[in-house]
């Protein structure tokens, strides 16, 4: 798949799709740019697209207020992302600015597991 990006812009073919901030970093899943803009830019933790090879966004990732685990209520993911890793072709590592990372499916943009486990043994900062 081709594409360029230019600012907050996203061209693939003829489709330009724009975002509310900067493009800071991309990463390409066979058919699926995931598209992470400028946290700095970004009020809240939704910072985070997929775009498919036809120009559409098809996801964007979940707003997470709250997180329920194991019965009891936490905080959820307060901060914008900052930065992306490809593990594999299912797998998206997201960074964000509470030096956490969460897994995700690059094709849905779904959290692969409750976020909650990806904190455990890690510093609350």
């Amino acid at each position: 798949m081709k594409f360029t990006v230019h600012e907050n812009s996203l061209s693939i073919g003829a489709k330009k799709v724009s975002f509310p901030s900067t493009i800071k970093q991309i990463e390409l899943f066979n058919d699926i740019v995931i598209v992470i803009t400028d946290y700095t830019e970004s009020p809240c933790n939704e910072n985070v697209w997929g775009v498919n090879d036809q120009g559409e966004v098809v996801w964007q990732v979940e707003k997470v207020d709250k997180i329920e685990y194991e019965g009891i209520e936490y905080i959820g993911i307060t901060e914008p992302y900052s930065g992306i890793h490809k593990v594999d072709d299912k797998t998206a590592r997201i960074f964000n600015l509470e030096g956490g990372y969460f897994e995700i499916n690059p094709t849905t943009g779904a959290f692969i597991k409750n976020i909650i486990q990806f904190r455990k043994g890690k510093r609350p900062w």
